[in-house]
């Protein structure tokens, strides 16, 4: 188990991505999914909030061959 206290350099090189017999880190149990409304009538139709965001839609994914390849830049991207 990893500690809280653990600094990038030291997950770096553990290279947990690399061992196959590392299949989860700071997993959270499996949960149901919940909604929730501002009030009571917005929960009786059950309609999405207008805070809900779909994640469904075309992503621009990059590989890189370890971490330290990823470029400064990436934190300058255009996020939504």
């Amino acid at each position: 188990m990893t500690m809280i206290t653990d600094s990038l350099a030291v997950v770096l090189q553990r290279r947990d991505w690399e061992n196959p017999g590392v299949t989860q880190l700071n997993r959270l149990a499996a949960h149901p999914p919940f909604a929730s409304w501002r009030n009571s009538e917005e929960a009786r139709t059950d309609r999405p909030s207008q805070q809900l965001r779909s994640l469904n839609g075309e992503w621009r994914f990059a590989w890189f061959p370890a971490p330290e390849a990823v470029p400064e830049s990436w934190l300058e991207c255009d996020l939504p």
